[in-house]
């Protein structure tokens, strides 16, 4: 790239950070590492202290092949956002044995394998990611010069949590069978979601209310753990 755009630039490569950042004003980190799981420790901490980690992707018809893994991969964290007015191409599948070199500078691509899910049915082909942040098709956002896709998606991260969520009903108490299935299915703890953290400390003091803020986008079985002594 840097050959190309004729770029002065010089690219260094080394092990150690006290060189990497030697005489360095600006710092720009990009790695990823641990997949989807560790993402959602990325996402899941900050959120327990009521701060909000934005995570979007945009898509549309264009977004194909591997546009399409990393469109399903956000759509596996919680609370992340995909922004579009259609969802993906649907059309994932394999072309590395597929690419052929035709004469005068040619060449095609044709996939030749497909992925399935365990229970055999194939995996996003005629079904894609479907975005959940719908940008409406309008004169508007049509003929607009604006990215509008971008713009929604920004206005959609800097909402505060909860936003746009309605209970479809208020909370229901499980019955002691229906606890018992949500333990055994590894329901979380009501503390573990709330935003809020206390110490031992803070929970030892009498008279005092310890409030709980849970964001769902979905019923969600939560156990409230809670004991007590009592003197004779």
């Amino acid at each position: 790239m840097l050959k190309d755009f004729n770029l002065d630039f010089r690219l260094e490569k080394t092990t150690r950070l006290n060189e990497a950042l030697a005489g360095a004003e600006i710092v720009i980190l990009s790695i990823t590492t641990g997949g989807l799981e560790a993402m959602r420790t990325d996402l899941g901490i900050p959120e327990k202290y009521a701060i909000k980690q934005s995570v979007g992707d945009t898509v549309g018809p264009a977004c194909a092949s591997a546009c399409e893994a990393e469109a399903y991969g956000f759509n596996q964290v919680p609370d992340a956002q995909i922004v579009g007015m259609f969802p993906i191409a649907s059309m994932f599948g394999e072309v590395g044995h597929g690419q052929f070199s035709m004469p005068e500078g040619f060449s095609m691509q044709f996939p030749t394998g497909r992925f399935l899910k365990p229970d055999g049915s194939l995996f996003l082909e005629g079904v894609g990611v479907q975005p959940t942040v719908r940008v409406p098709i309008t004169e508007e956002t049509v003929m607009t010069t604006d990215d509008i896709l971008l713009g929604i998606g920004e206005k959609a991260l800097l909402l505060p949590l909860g936003a746009g969520i309605t209970p479809s009903a208020p909370p229901k108490l499980m019955s002691p069978a229906e606890t018992r299935s949500a333990l055994g299915s590894g329901a979380k703890l009501l503390d573990e979601k709330a935003r809020e953290q206390y110490s031992t400390e803070d929970l030892l003091k009498m008279d005092t209310t310890f409030p709980n803020t849970i964001t769902l986008s979905e019923s969600t079985a939560l156990i409230w753990a809670w004991g007590w002594c009592a003197a004779d």
